[in-house]
């Protein structure tokens, strides 16, 4: 608006304050990894480990971090009751559930760098600035060869040729793609079905994400209860998005 006022103008409050979006949250969701190692496989020398038990605690720990990852991009919210576990609502689905960043081609379309310039700007008319994006294998693939205003250089000397494209400068801001294993084609129980198939692009404005932190990451022994050692790791934790327009993600594009 032109927001324009005389001197001297006087406070009217005529208008109550307005709520555009409804308050939105997420539930935390409980993450734990279990370590046993037997007392003979501790006796045993194994080569390059000294200290198996203490492997194992190294290995669950960049398991569950995968984990944390994993349930941030792709779950599903449940509430959980007696007996059941809560889980947190993961990005896709957070997106899939809001007001306008989400689009689905009913048919599958081949990706194009015009569909990614028309995305960006759909987000920058939003306000966001969604600066990391992330796909599979096959779409950095696809991606990496738009051709538009790219020369590809091939060091002779050095018998090497780059043919990535992992920074893209748009009009509307520069952006990082990122190889991503979590997001995949068609993610089960977030709408999959026989009529979309084909490959997730997820663009994020990481200043409006935060991991919200209930416990810690922790690791602990548990008491001995049989010949082996024994320990957990766990943490629980939600994500928090900002608000319901700042991020993108398309599916079913090849």
């Amino acid at each position: 608006a032109h927001n324009a006022n005389f001197e001297g103008f006087n406070f009217l409050f005529t208008t109550p304050m307005l709520y555009t979006d409804a308050r939105r949250g997420n539930t935390t969701q409980i993450f734990s990894k279990l370590v046993r190692v037997s007392g003979t496989e501790q006796a045993v020398q194994h080569y390059g480990i000294g200290d198996s038990f203490a492997d194992q605690f190294t290995i669950r720990g960049t398991e569950i971090k995968l984990d944390h990852e994993h349930s941030m991009i792709n779950s599903t919210l449940a509430s959980g009751q007696t007996q059941t576990a809560r889980v947190q609502q993961g990005l896709i689905s957070a997106i899939m559930s809001g007001q306008s960043t989400y689009t689905s081609y009913g048919s599958t379309v081949s990706l194009t760098e015009t569909m990614l310039n028309d995305h960006l700007q759909l987000m920058w008319s939003y306000g966001s600035k969604p600066k990391d994006w992330y796909c599979n294998g096959f779409l950095k693939r696809r991606i990496s060869s738009f051709t538009t205003g790219v020369t590809k250089f091939i060091d002779v000397n050095a018998q090497k040729q780059v043919n990535t494209q992992s920074v893209y400068e748009s009009d509307f801001g520069v952006i990082t793609i990122h190889l991503c294993r979590d997001v995949l084609s068609v993610p089960t129980g977030l709408g999959a079905s026989s009529t979309v198939s084909g490959h997730g692009l997820l663009g994020l404005d990481t200043t409006f994400i935060k991991k919200a932190w209930l416990r810690p990451l922790t690791a602990e022994r548990t008491p001995k209860l049989a010949d082996s050692s024994d320990g957990v790791i766990y943490s629980e934790m939600t994500t928090e998005f900002g608000h319901p327009n700042a991020h993108f993600y398309m599916r079913g594009s090849l």
